[in-house]
């Protein structure tokens, strides 16, 4: 976190978790999971991951990334929320000098990058819960038991980005 997270109580709480090696685990959205990690799990279970690239503190949410694999978690309270892949040029993705782009295969569905379409999305998780569109983005959700699967486009329909959080 660096010294002002330190001297304000905000350590970084992953600094001494290994090294990150090997791709990320998948999204099960019927199992509400990340790999083995269940949302709603403790920070300590996210150390089969290894040491992000970022921890950041903000509002009282801790932000990992592991840039070179394009995600992002997020924990509220200690607990596993919120998973982001970064699939495409989003304007919102961490500004990080190892960013690359997420290919994230998620259980039961295809693997996804930033040729996938609204269509593809539909193939897999049907018709969807939210459709929004504007001149910027298009984002469809899915709510899958307790998880909600939303799925950022550009305006020419094509994935930028993947979110999943607990309902």
């Amino acid at each position: 976190m660096g010294f002002f997270g330190a001297l304000f109580g905000r350590p970084d709480p992953t600094r001494d978790w290994p090294d990150a090696v090997g791709p990320a685990p998948e999204l099960d959205a019927g199992k509400g999971a990340l790999g083995p990690l269940k949302f709603d799990a403790p920070l300590g279970e996210a150390r089969f991951l290894g040491r992000p690239d970022e921890a950041k503190w903000r509002d009282g949410v801790l932000e990992l990334v592991w840039a070179r694999r394009g995600l992002i978690l997020e924990f509220v309270d200690g607990k596993f929320i919120y998973a982001a892949w970064i699939v495409g040029p989003d304007a919102f993705a961490p500004k990080h000098s190892s960013l690359r782009f997420a290919r994230p295969h998620p259980v039961g569905g295809p693997a996804l990058d930033g040729r996938t379409t609204e269509q593809d999305l539909v193939a897999w998780l049907g018709s969807p819960d939210l459709r929004d569109a504007d001149a910027d983005e298009i984002v469809v959700e899915w709510t899958r038991g307790e998880i909600t699967v939303e799925c950022e486009l550009t305006p020419a329909g094509h994935l930028k980005r993947l979110n999943a959080w607990t309902v």
